[in-house]
């Protein structure tokens, strides 16, 4: 785990590095996102800050790199199960840091982005009158793809899905029996140059 933290660092490193300056901007976003994870949909609020290319002003096709930190936090819990046997998960957090490769034109961009992620998730077993409550917490690659729409010279709205190969319950719960989690999100970006 910690080669793959390193890995993804650098990787935001060069992103940096490489990136081309001449329309540069800052990017913040907040939005849903729903965590499908084994037989749990799992939902949340995710806020993310970036540093990626801007739209160009010649009309014409750019591809830059950039980088961005996300974090979500859960809403709600998914209950499966009736009586007095349910399962309840939760998510509680995930925060990540990614390095994208986005082609942007004026109007709209598609974007890759590729980097470490963490995920906290909670279950909650009831049987009868006991509940058995867990807690896992894991981290690994993520990775995924994704497009935005400009509403106007600061403003877009973006979708996008991404892979986390986090493993969630490696030591088995209920809800997640060794899953990885695919997100699916969409969110409103405000742009600062």
């Amino acid at each position: 785990m910690k080669t793959l933290l390193a890995l993804a660092l650098a990787a935001a490193s060069a992103a940096i590095a490489l990136a081309a300056p001449a329309f540069a901007e800052t990017q913040a976003s907040v939005g849903y996102s729903s965590f499908d994870v084994g037989s749990s949909n799992l939902n949340a609020i995710t806020g993310r800050v970036g540093w990626a290319p801007g739209s160009p002003s010649n009309g014409m096709s750019e591809l830059a790199f950039g980088v961005e930190g996300e974090v979500s936090l859960g809403l709600g819990d998914d209950t499966t199960g009736t009586g007095t046997s349910r399962v309840s998960s939760k998510l509680s957090s995930e925060y990540g840091v990614f390095g994208t490769l986005t082609a942007a034109t004026d109007g709209f961009s598609a974007f890759a982005r590729v980097g470490f992620a963490n995920i906290d998730a909670k279950t909650t077993l009831g049987t009868g009158t006991t509940a058995t409550h867990s807690s896992d917490s894991e981290g690994g690659l993520a990775y995924g793809a994704g497009a935005s729409l400009n509403l106007g010279d600061n403003s877009a709205v973006r979708a996008d899905y991404t892979h986390y190969d986090v493993n969630l319950g490696a030591t088995p719960t209920p809800a997640f029996k060794g899953h990885d989690a695919n997100v699916w999100s969409v969110s409103f970006v405000r742009r600062f140059k």
